[in-house]
């Protein structure tokens, strides 16, 4: 099969601050069937029957993150994705949301990065409207840990995931992803 190479030069200083300091979740159930409109896999709007779920995670550490690790077996090519977000302190309100975020089979997450982009997490695009869950389902895995006195206690929430195609932008801002009061 033959394909068609995109020029890819740095000519910029452009930013590049790694990480990311906010997330909003949503079961993948709740996003309508034809409920994302994107063109050129920029996604402009997400309709949905639910209210996104805001995590703001501790930033003051820098270890929030979301990748996109590739993988390839002969043809087959998949990016691992992980998003890692830290929550300073145990207390019973952390505690319950991590464990009701760990019930949940599959979940649409955005997050926004430190350099000012936005991506989404959970989903593969198809022809606009169309969409699907990746290709593994995104899903939290959950730590609760007290460590030693010389730390802090926190709650760390893994999101992982896989898909056949890198995680869409968006243009969407988080006015998009409060719920109106």
């Amino acid at each position: 099969m033959a394909c068609t190479l995109l020029e890819l030069v740095q000519t910029d200083c452009s930013g590049s601050d790694g990480g990311i300091f906010k997330s909003f979740l949503i079961d993948a159930a709740k996003v309508d069937a034809s409920g994302i409109t994107h063109v050129n896999q920029l996604v402009s709007s997400i309709t949905t029957s639910g209210n996104w779920v805001e995590f703001r995670f501790d930033t003051d550490n820098d270890t929030a993150y979301y990748n996109q690790e590739g993988e390839r077996t002969n043809n087959k090519h998949v990016y691992n994705q992980t998003a890692f977000m830290q929550f300073s302190g145990i207390d019973g309100t952390k505690r319950a949301a991590a464990e009701a975020l760990k019930q949940c089979c599959a979940v649409v997450a955005v997050h926004f990065l430190n350099n000012g982009k936005v991506l989404i997490q959970g989903v593969e695009l198809l022809t606009s409207p169309d969409w699907k869950i990746t290709k593994k389902a995104a899903k939290a895995t959950i730590n609760i840990l007290t460590d030693t006195g010389n730390n802090e206690d926190r709650i760390e929430v893994t999101l992982i995931s896989q898909s056949r195609q890198a995680s869409p932008f968006t243009t969407m801002d988080e006015s998009d992803f409060t719920p109106l009061t």
